[in-house]
């Protein structure tokens, strides 16, 4: 079972994610999971730990791990009625949740979609391009494959334990100006010395993205 993705998130990588290996082991561990891109593509049918140091992503995930459909179907399901996410009548990751649909890279700063969005939507191939009543079903009848899934709020190290297939897609090394914005309010850049003597100490296999010029 493929899945598609539940949210977007800055620095996703679901077509990227398809030409990776395929895991060779039953335990999927993602340890800095943004919206699990990997996951989604593997982990219906094994156990999958997502870890996630900001809070509002974390909080989406775990809404989601526990939301029954109707909850979902119960949200919105046209993008121009949205005036303001924040007045939405369901629960606060809920709201996130359809946020993250309302502009290309899932701004956390739009509280309604913009006049650029809405004519983008309306045309042809862009219907499940934003939030709308196609993304609602779509994420509604995906809830089943996640039941199983772990959320760990928590740093990435804490997941870092025991035989598993491991995929690292943390901030880039040279990333530094786009971690507030991007990544939410406080966001840092990790230790890259101690995040590379963990990945090579690992058991399973493991898969690390990076951009070039990445030291560590």
């Amino acid at each position: 079972m493929i899945l598609r993705p539940f949210f977007k998130h800055y620095g996703a990588k679901y077509q990227l994610s398809s030409l990776l290996p395929a895991p060779r082991y039953k335990h999927i561990v993602e340890p800095f999971a943004g919206s699990a891109c990997y996951s989604l593509l593997h982990g219906a049918g094994r156990d999958v730990t997502l870890c996630e140091i900001d809070p509002q992503t974390a909080a989406i995930w775990r809404w989601l791990v526990a939301a029954a459909p109707s909850d979902v179907l119960a949200l919105p399901g046209k993008l121009e009625e949205i005036e303001d996410v924040r007045t939405i009548d369901a629960p606060e990751p809920a709201r996130w949740l359809v946020q993250r649909w309302l502009t290309p890279q899932g701004s956390r700063s739009n509280f309604r979609a913009p006049p650029s969005v809405l004519a983008l939507a309306a045309t042809a191939g862009h219907e499940t391009s934003f939030w709308g009543v196609g993304i609602r079903q779509r994420v509604a009848s995906q809830l089943p494959h996640i039941r199983h899934w772990r959320i760990v709020e928590g740093h990435w190290e804490d997941v870092c334990a025991g035989e598993a297939t491991y995929i690292f897609d943390p901030p880039y090394q040279h990333n530094e100006g786009s971690t507030g914005g991007i990544y939410g309010k406080g966001a840092t850049l990790p230790d890259f010395s101690r995040l590379a003597a963990v990945v090579r100490s690992l058991p399973g296999q493991i898969i690390v993205h990076e951009q070039e010029g990445a030291a560590a």
